[in-house]
């Protein structure tokens, strides 16, 4: 699995995982935010001329997983992350965030600590007590 970061012929893929990982929390998500699609092209659009970089894991030319980040000085802010649900619980979203976190480390240009942020202000219920080894604060 390789993570690199996303280019502009990404951007349907990247469409397709977030729209499809975002329906398995209908229901979840508030009804006031949730909306279909949940992330419409000039949405992902905006995300990126408003600085948020996209990362995404991909494996024989296939994206399964999306990272979104956005660097705010001294912290850089997750603000999107989603992974395939074909692909879920197999480390992707995992890798993206090491991935990331490294980016964040101190020795680079960016960011010196990683904090989540997301429209819903929800974790997944089953990862939310996790323990990481990364320089974040998260939910």
């Amino acid at each position: 699995m390789e993570i690199r970061r996303s280019v502009e012929a990404d951007v349907p893929a990247i469409l397709a995982i977030v729209n499809d990982a975002a329906r398995a929390y209908r229901g979840v998500i508030p009804a006031d935010r949730w909306r279909e699609p949940y992330m419409p092209k000039e949405e992902l659009e905006k995300e990126i001329s408003d600085g948020v970089a996209f990362w995404v894991a991909e494996e024989e030319g296939r994206l399964l997983g999306v990272m979104g980040i956005q660097d705010k000085g001294e912290v850089a802010l997750v603000r999107h992350a989603y992974v395939a649900p074909a692909t879920q619980g197999k480390g992707v979203g995992t890798r993206l965030l090491r991935h990331v976190g490294g980016l964040a480390s101190p020795s680079s240009r960016t960011a010196r600590r990683i904090a989540c942020s997301g429209r819903t202000g929800r974790s997944r219920p089953d990862r939310s007590r996790r323990r990481s080894s990364l320089p974040m604060a998260c939910g």
